[in-house]
C-alpha cells in the first residue's frame, strides 16, 4: 500500500487522526453571549453568527461522516453550493479514489424506499364521539389536508426525506406560508444546526438553518433590506472551481416556547438574517409553539444526542470490506486473466510475431515450439466471500435477495402464499413503519397549524382537493373557521392495504368474495385497475348519485327528492343508515326531516311499484289446469369466484 503523505486519510480508516479531535474553542464567556431572542438587531445577528461558528467547529466530525454517507451511497462529489465545504474536505481527504464497482447500499437504500417509503401512509383527523358539526368540520380538514399535500407534492418530498433518512440518518420537510399557500421543501439535515449538549435527550431549544439562496430572490423578498442583500459577500463555494451563482448566506432561528402556570405559551422568538454581514432581515418576533416548522424522519435514534444514525453508517463497514474484495478480484481478473505465451530458449521465435491478432503467423524454429496457456486468475473463494458480504448486508438491512432484483420464488404461488411472503419481510421493517406514519402526521400536524395562523391573518387562498372525476375547493374560513389543538386527535393509515401487484391483489380480493368478507360488486371497486375505470365508473353511477344527493342535505341543507329511475332498494338502505348515523350525532333537525321525507317519499314508490307488480302477476297467471312451466336453469358460475354467480 503507498504511504500517504501528512494529512491525508483514507475513508476505509474509520479513526479519526488524533490532531483532529475537537477541541473546546469557545470564548470564556461564550455561555452569556447565546441569547440572541433577548436582543435586536446586529446584536442578535452577531450573537446568532457566533453560535454557528462555535458549533460548526465542534461538529467537524458529523460533517466528516455525512461526506463518508454520500460517497458510500452515489459515490460521486456532491454539487451545488450548499454541498461546497464537503467537497473541499473530499479533495483532501480521499484524493484519487476509485469508483466502487458494486455499490450494495445503494441497491438496499432504493429497495427500501420503494417497499416502505411508497406506502403513502394518510393522516387523518378524528373526532372522540364528536357532534355532527365537529365531524363535518373533521372532514372538510382532512380534505384540506389532502389538497395541500397535493399542491405541495408532498408524497414526492417524502420519499426524499426517506431517502435522507437511509443516506445522513434524519431526513426533513420545512412547512412555511407562501403566497397565500402552505408550502413546502426539503431540507438538507446538514443544513441545521443544534447544540448536541442542549440536545443530548434529543429535544433542543434552539435550532437554526443555515442555507444559501440566490441573491436576487432574497432581494426580492426582503425588499426593505435590499441595498444590504446586494452588497453582501458572496457566499463561499471551496472546491468548486466553475459556477455562475450569486449566492448569499442566510440564517433562520427558533427558539421553542414554555408554557407558563396558566398553560400560555410564552418566551419564544423566530429570526432570519444575512449571516456573513451581522444584519437581521426578520427582526425577532414572536414564536408560540413548543416545536420547530421541521417535520422529522429520524432513521434510527441514537441512545443520546439529536442526529441519527442512518443506514449508510450502519453498513459503512460491510461496503469497505466488500469494496476490497472487489478491488482485489478486479486487479487480479486484469493481471492474471489473460492467456501466457510459454517460449523454450531455443526455440527461436521471433518475439514480435506473437500479438493478439485473430490468425496470427509465428514463426519458430528447433524442437520446441511455442505454447499457449491460461491460468487460473483468482481463488473461487474470493467471489464466494463478496456474495457472503452482499448477503449479510442485506439480512442486516432486512432484504432478500429475491427483493432487491425484483423476483419472485419459481412456481405459482396463491395469495395467501405471496402475503405470507410479503407479512415475513415486513416485520423487520415494523418499527421504521411507524416511524414513517409518525412522520406523516408531523407534517399535517405542521399544516394545520400553518393554515391557522394565515387564516387569522387572512392570508390563506382556498385550496383545490382532487377527487376521481374532478376538483373539490376547501376554503378555511367558511369550511373549518378555527381549530383547537384539544378538538381533533390525528391518526395515520396507509391508503391502502392492497399494495402488492395486480396478480396478488386479484388472488387477495378473489379470497375475501369467497368468504364473504365483501360482495362482488366492492370487489369490482377494490379492484381499481385502469382498464376498469370506465365500468366501474358505470356500475357504481347510482350510488354514487344517492350519496352526493343524501350528503347535499346534509352539508348544505339542499333537497333533491329521489327519482323513478333510482336504484329504490339501495336508495332506502342508504337513506336510513344517514338518518341513524346523524341522529347520533344531533343533526339540524331540519336536515333529519329533509332525510325522514326522502325516506317517505321512497317507500312510497315501492308501494306504488309492488302494486303494478302484483296486477301484472295477476294477469300473466296461467290459466286453472293448464301445465306448470319447466324449472329454470340454474345461474353459470364464474370461473373468477367459483363460489358466487356470473356477475353480467
Amino acid at each position: 500500500m503507498s504511504k500517504r503523505k501528512a494529512g491525508e486519510r483514507d475513508f476505509r480508516d474509520l479513526k479519526s487522526p488524533t490532531e483532529n479531535k475537537p477541541r473546546d474553542d469557545r470564548p470564556a464567556n461564550a455561555g452569556n453571549e447565546r441569547d440572541w431572542w433577548n436582543h435586536s438587531g446586529a446584536r442578535a445577528a452577531g450573537i446568532i453568527n457566533s453560535v454557528i461558528q462555535i458549533l460548526q467547529k465542534a461538529q467537524t466530525q458529523r460533517m466528516r461522516q455525512q461526506v463518508i454517507n454520500a460517497r458510500l451511497y452515489g459515490n460521486l462529489q456532491l454539487g451545488g453550493a450548499s454541498g461546497a465545504a464537503y467537497m473541499r474536505i473530499q479533495s483532501s481527504q480521499f484524493p484519487g479514489r476509485e469508483r466502487i464497482t458494486y455499490n450494495a447500499i445503494q441497491e438496499i437504500v432504493d429497495t427500501l424506499q420503494a417497499r416502505i417509503g411508497e406506502a403513502q401512509p394518510k393522516p387523518y383527523n378524528i373526532t372522540n364521539g364528536g357532534s355532527y358539526k365537529q365531524q363535518r368540520k373533521a372532514k372538510k380538514l382532512n380534505q384540506f389536508v389532502d389538497g395541500v399535500f397535493y399542491e405541495a407534492k408532498a408524497h414526492d418530498l417524502s420519499l426524499e426525506a426517506f431517502r435522507d433518512a437511509e443516506v445522513w440518518g434524519d431526513g426533513f420537510i420545512h412547512v412555511f406560508p407562501r403566497g397565500g399557500r402552505v408550502s413546502m421543501e426539503r431540507v438538507w439535515g446538514n443544513e441545521l444546526w443544534v447544540d448536541e449538549v442542549e440536545a443530548q435527550y434529543g429535544k433542543p431549544q434552539n435550532m437554526s438553518r443555515l442555507r444559501v439562496v440566490d441573491r436576487n430572490s432574497l432581494a426580492l423578498a426582503f425588499p426593505e433590506s435590499k441595498m444590504k442583500i446586494m452588497a453582501a459577500s458572496r457566499a463561499p463555494e471551496p472546491g468548486i472551481t466553475q459556477s455562475t451563482s450569486d449566492m448569499v448566506t442566510t440564517c433562520e432561528t427558533w427558539h421553542l416556547a414554555q408554557p407558563n402556570d396558566k398553560g400560555e405559551m410564552i418566551g419564544g422568538k423566530h429570526a432570519i438574517s444575512l449571516f456573513a454581514e451581522n444584519h437581521m432581515l426578520v427582526e425577532p418576533e414572536d414564536w408560540p409553539y413548543d416545536f420547530f416548522p421541521l417535520a422529522r424522519f429520524p432513521w434510527c435514534k441514537r441512545p443520546m444526542a439529536y442526529w441519527s444514525q442512518g443506514l449508510c453508517e450502519q453498513l459503512q463497514g460491510d461496503q469497505i470490506e466488500l469494496n476490497f474484495e472487489l478491488q482485489m478480484i478486479q486487479k487480479s481478473m486484469r493481471l492474471a486473466s489473460g492467456f501466457k505465451l510459454l517460449l523454450h530458449h531455443g526455440s527461436k521465435v521471433v518475439k514480435e510475431h506473437a500479438s493478439n491478432e485473430v490468425g496470427a503467423i509465428i514463426g519458430w524454429g528447433g524442437t520446441h515450439k511455442p505454447e499457449y496457456i491460461t491460468t487460473q486468475p483468482i481463488d473461487p473463494v474470493y467471489f464466494a466471500n463478496a456474495e457472503r458480504i452482499i448477503e449479510r448486508m442485506r439480512d442486516r438491512a432486512g432484504l432478500s435477495k429475491m427483493q432487491t432484483s425484483g423476483t419472485k420464488p419459481a412456481g405459482e404461488l396463491s395469495g395467501k402464499a405471496l402475503r405470507t411472503l410479503e407479512d415475513v419481510a415486513s416485520d423487520r421493517h415494523k418499527a421504521i413503519q411507524r416511524q414513517y406514519d409518525a412522520f406523516s402526521m408531523e407534517l399535517a400536524g405542521l399544516c394545520i397549524c400553518v393554515a391557522n395562523e394565515m387564516s387569522k391573518a387572512g392570508q390563506l387562498e382556498p385550496v383545490r382537493v382532487p377527487g376521481k372525476t374532478s376538483f373539490a375547493v376547501i376554503d378555511w374560513k367558511k369550511d373549518i373557521k378555527d381549530v383547537k389543538t384539544d378538538e381533533f386527535v390525528l391518526k395515520c393509515l396507509p391508503v391502502s392495504s392492497l399494495t402488492g401487484s395486480p396478480s396478488e391483489n386479484l388472488a387477495t380480493i378473489q379470497e375475501y368474495i369467497q368468504a364473504g368478507f365483501v360482495t362482488p360488486r366492492q370487489g369490482r371497486r377494490m379492484l381499481d385497475f385502469p382498464d376498469l375505470q370506465q365500468s366501474e365508473s358505470l356500475a357504481n353511477a347510482q350510488e354514487d348519485m344517492l350519496s352526493m344527493v343524501l350528503d347535499d342535505i346534509i352539508d348544505n341543507g339542499n333537497y333533491s327528492p329521489p327519482e323513478p329511475t333510482d336504484d329504490l332498494q339501495m336508495a332506502k338502505e342508504m337513506c336510513l343508515e344517514y338518518l341513524q348515523k346523524y341522529r347520533a350525532l344531533d343533526l339540524e333537525e331540519e336536515k333529519l326531516d329533509m332525510l325522514r321525507n326522502f325516506n317517505a317519499q321512497i317507500d312510497a314508490m315501492l308501494d306504488k311499484a309492488a302494486e303494478m307488480q302484483a296486477a301484472r302477476a295477476t294477469m300473466m297467471a296461467p290459466p286453472p289446469g293448464a301445465k306448470p312451466l319447466a324449472a329454470p336453469t340454474a345461474p353459470p358460475q364464474s370461473e373468477l369466484l367459483p363460489n358466487a354467480p356470473a356477475v353480467h
